[in-house]
């Protein structure tokens, strides 16, 4: 009888202790996520679930995997935590952000309608359906969901960039201007903004607000690609001398940018250098040999320099990698 009374107490201090330590084990956990570390908390929270797998282990190692957009092990532990309590909305919202972000648009809309069931006054639920219906093409939802998440937070930057993104897709290139600079307003430091503002602006060919847009956006960020846009612009100016010079800068920042040298190629190629222009398509073609528009525009430089057999060679390689128009070229020049 003494024995099993030492034996119970034994048993009760076990308990005891180590529930203890995995209490301490998930304060450590929130000291390192309170302090940004989330890998050192993920290794906290590794152990916990070793030891002690439970809804709240399994969702605190899911946030961590979040953080560090390591999404799919998010979601397993997401997963993980549904199946024990299926009315953890809040994960719903964590499992469809990281759906989106794994391009499983569909799943991850649906699961960010449920969260938003119970919680509808969610900006960010609002913003990333929005994402997620932008992804499918479904532009009518998406700007309903942009929309939505304005009512809520009309400061909201990223849903006005985003709401103008489906503007345009939609061809309401005015309401994508208008948008971009209230994205702007309200985030004055975003370079992808200024770069966005000035992509629509290049469609409505006021190309001199484009290129103050991009200049903009280069003085926050030497992104290669809005030098390339700026190269863009002034090739659709026909500046073509300027057309190269931004065309090289976006070589130099990214050298293996296949469609930097495509555009230097066309630069080249409309100023009627056009030996300049064939090293460029060739060095596009070597970094992405799927590359059908610069076959097209090879082949259309060949043509140029009295190649034919060559360039009606590359017409159809073109039409091959789904260049449509390749083949009315090939019927003009080709087809004796």
């Amino acid at each position: 009888m003494q024995k099993i009374f030492i034996w119970g107490i034994f048993f009760l201090l076990s308990v005891s202790l180590f529930s203890q330590n995995v209490s301490d084990l998930f304060s450590k956990g929130e000291s390192f996520i309170n302090g940004g570390k989330y890998e050192d908390a993920l290794t906290v929270y590794e152990e916990i679930v070793r030891i002690s797998p439970s809804e709240r282990a399994y969702l605190e190692r899911g946030k961590c995997f979040f953080e560090l957009e390591k999404y799919v092990s998010a979601d397993k532990d997401f997963a993980n935590v549904l199946a024990l309590n299926s009315e953890q909305t809040e994960v719903y919202y964590l499992k469809g952000v990281s759906n989106m972000h794994l391009g499983k648009a569909e799943l991850a809309s649906k699961e960010l309608s449920f969260f938003l069931k119970d919680n509808p006054q969610s900006v960010e639920a609002y913003y990333y359906k929005g994402v997620c219906e932008f992804q499918m093409r479904n532009f009518e939802i998406a700007l309903d969901m942009y929309d939505n998440a304005l009512f809520i937070d009309g400061e909201y930057a990223s849903a006005y960039n985003d709401r103008a993104s489906t503007k345009r897709m939609l061809n309401d290139i005015d309401g994508a201007i208008n948008d971009y600079g209230l994205a702007i307003k309200y985030a004055p430091n975003n370079a992808s903004f200024y770069n966005n503002l000035g992509s629509a602006l290049r469609i409505k060919k006021s190309f001199k607000q484009a290129i103050k847009a991009y200049n903009k956006a280069l003085s926050f960020e030497s992104s290669y690609l809005y030098y390339n846009n700026l190269g863009q612009t002034y090739l659709e100016m026909e500046k073509y001398d300027y057309a190269v010079r931004y065309f090289s800068k976006t070589i130099e920042i990214y050298p293996s940018y296949a469609p930097a040298y495509n555009n230097r190629g066309n630069a080249y190629h409309k100023s009627k250098t056009y030996r300049l222009a064939m090293y460029d398509f060739n060095k596009a073609i070597t970094l992405d040999k799927s590359y059908g528009v610069a076959y097209l525009n090879r082949a259309i430089t060949f043509e140029k320099m009295n190649d034919l057999e060559a360039a009606c060679a590359d017409y159809i390689k073109a039409q091959g990698l789904g260049i449509g128009v390749a083949e009315s070229y090939y019927k003009l020049g080709c087809n004796e």
